[in-house]
């Protein structure tokens, strides 16, 4: 009798505890988004990266809980992205300039949870906010070569994520698992009469005595780096939770 009544203290608790797991949570981790298409041409531009496979990013975040199963969840990540060049067609034929970017993103979203938040099986809901940085290298093209040309393309997008959080001792946990994500290209900041830059094959253009990026090329370039990059990705996570009955 003293057994089975040890046994049901013992599952109460573990309940109670598990229903009252404090709300908050902060972690880093990585991202891998699998492979992408090296090469993009359009009428306009020719865009060629040296490797089909991605790299990494970073993140760091943080998770709120709100009732039983629902979650708040915050990330900011930063993904070197890939060296690119493009050729152009200029008054002495075709030249090619070479460009690094990288990608920074803004993820808000909510987690729902099977069971009890924030451990177990999840879903999740994510709006991205990113912001990709492109900036010129070098160019065959000598008048470019001493100038410091870069640019930001802004995009949004929307991110599904299907995952596990586990507890590590009393306040560390792992979380992982698979997204998927995409960035509709046709959605920018970019004012509307970026399209009408759509003229001619070069990226830049001079704005008094300025030599900037085209609004189209920073949005083209953009677009072509997150679209191709690979929506579908792999993550892990590993934090600190504050764990404890309410």
């Amino acid at each position: 009798m003293r057994i089975i009544i040890a046994l049901i203290t013992l599952f109460v608790l573990q309940t109670s505890t598990a229903q009252n797991f404090q709300s908050f949570s902060i972690f880093g981790g990585v991202e891998q988004k699998g492979f992408r298409d090296p090469n993009y041409y359009d009428s306009q531009y020719n865009l060629n990266a040296e490797t089909s496979i991605t790299l990494p990013s970073l993140r760091f975040g943080a998770t709120y809980k709100l009732g039983e199963r629902m979650q708040l969840f915050a990330q900011i990540s930063n993904q070197k992205l890939y060296d690119v060049y493009t050729i152009a067609n200029f008054e002495n034929g075709y030249t090619s300039s070479y460009f690094s970017s990288h990608q920074r993103v803004l993820d808000l979203g909510i987690r729902r949870h099977k069971k009890y938040a924030p451990l177990g099986g999840y879903i999740g809901l994510n709006l991205l906010y990113s912001s990709t940085n492109i900036v010129l290298t070098d160019s065959e093209n000598s008048s470019l070569k001493n100038l410091d040309l870069s640019g930001n393309a802004t995009n949004f997008g929307v991110k599904l994520t299907w995952g596990k959080t586990k507890l590590i001792g009393n306040n560390f946990f792992i979380d992982w698992g698979i997204s998927y994500q995409y960035y509709p290209t046709s959605v920018n900041l970019f004012s509307e009469n970026a399209m009408e830059e759509n003229e001619g094959s070069e990226f830049y253009k001079q704005e008094g005595d300025r030599t900037v990026f085209k609004d189209h090329f920073k949005s083209t370039t953009a677009n072509y780096l997150i679209d191709r990059c690979g929506r579908i990705a792999f993550y892990f996570n590993i934090g600190f939770a504050s764990v404890g009955i309410k």
